[in-house]
C-alpha cells in the first residue's frame, strides 16, 4: 500500500525527474576519472533512476489492474441489476397484457394494483439499497392542466408527495416535459439552474422523472427521488425509461 501510494506520488515528478537524475548520475560517473569520489553521487543518481522506474511500473500495473477489476465488477453487477430488473416487471407485464380482455371494472381494478406493485418494486427490490428511496406515479388529470399522485412508496419514512396543482409553475414544467417526452435527470438539486426543475426539494436531492406515454397519448410521470446526490445515476435513469414504458402499456389499457 505504501509503495503505491509512493508512486502515486512520484508518478506526477517523473516527466522531468527521470531524465535530470539520469543526465547528473551519467555525468558524475563520468568525472569518476578526475577524482574517484564522484563515483558515489553518480551511482546514487543511477539507483534513484532504477528504483523511481520499478517503482513506477509497479504502480501502474496496479492502478490496471484496479481498473480492469472494477470495470468487470460494474459489467457483472449491471448484469445482475438488468436480470432483477427483468424478474421483477416480468409478472405486471403479463398482467397488463391480459388487461385487454378484461372488463373496464376489471381493468381499473388491476390498473391501481399493478401501479403499486411497480412502486413498490423499485423502492424495495430494485433500489433496496438506497435508504429514503421514493418512487411516485403521477397521472394528468382531465383537463390535462395538472397531474394527481396515483400511487406512491418509500424506503423509510418520508412525506407523501404532491400533486402538480393547475396554474402553478410546478404543474406547467411538468406538464412541459411531458410535451417533450423523454426523461429528467438532476443528480444535485443544490447545484441545480432554478429553469431545469421545480419541486420542493424536501427530503430529496436528486431526482429522476420519466414520462409515461405511447404513441396514441401522454399518461402521466414516473418519478424517483433520494435524499444524497450520488444515490440515482444514469444507468438508473434507463432503467426507469423502460419501466415507464411498462406502465405505458398499462395506463392504455386502463384508459381505453
Amino acid at each position: 500500500m505504501w509503495l503505491l501510494s509512493l508512486g502515486k506520488r512520484l508518478d506526477q515528478y517523473a516527466g522531468w525527474l527521470v531524465p535530470v537524475l539520469t543526465a547528473a548520475g551519467t555525468l558524475m560517473l563520468t568525472a569518476v576519472g578526475a577524482a574517484w569520489w564522484w563515483f558515489i553521487p553518480g551511482a546514487a543518481a543511477v539507483g534513484a533512476v532504477v528504483f523511481l522506474e520499478i517503482v513506477r511500473r509497479q504502480t501502474r500495473g496496479a492502478f490496471e489492474r484496479d481498473v480492469e477489476a472494477a470495470a468487470t465488477k460494474r459489467v457483472i453487477d449491471l448484469a445482475a441489476r438488468h436480470s432483477l430488473l427483468a424478474d421483477t416487471f416480468a409478472e405486471i407485464t403479463a398482467v397488463a397484457a391480459d388487461m385487454a380482455d378484461m372488463a373496464k371494472p376489471a381493468r381499473i381494478s388491476a390498473f391501481k394494483e399493478l401501479v403499486n406493485q411497480a412502486v413498490t418494486a423499485i423502492a424495495w427490490v430494485v433500489h433496496e439499497d438506497v435508504p429514503g428511496l421514493r418512487a411516485v406515479v403521477y397521472e394528468v388529470n382531465d383537463d390535462e392542466d395538472g397531474l394527481s399522485v396515483v400511487r406512491w412508496n418509500s424506503r423509510g419514512h418520508r412525506l407523501a408527495p404532491n400533486p402538480f396543482v393547475p396554474g402553478t409553475e410546478r404543474a406547467s414544467k411538468a406538464l412541459s416535459l411531458l410535451g417533450r417526452g423523454g426523461s429528467l435527470f438532476v443528480d444535485d438539486i443544490a447545484r441545480a439552474p432554478a429553469d431545469k426543475w421545480e419541486g420542493s426539494g424536501v427530503g430529496y436531492n436528486t431526482f429522476i422523472t420519466s414520462v409515461i406515454a405511447s404513441p396514441t397519448g401522454s399518461y402521466g410521470l414516473l418519478t424517483v427521488d433520494a435524499p444524497l446526490t450520488d444515490d440515482l445515476t444514469e444507468d438508473d435513469e434507463n432503467d426507469l425509461r423502460l419501466i415507464a414504458g411498462i406502465l405505458a402499456m398499462v395506463f392504455a389499457e386502463y384508459r381505453r
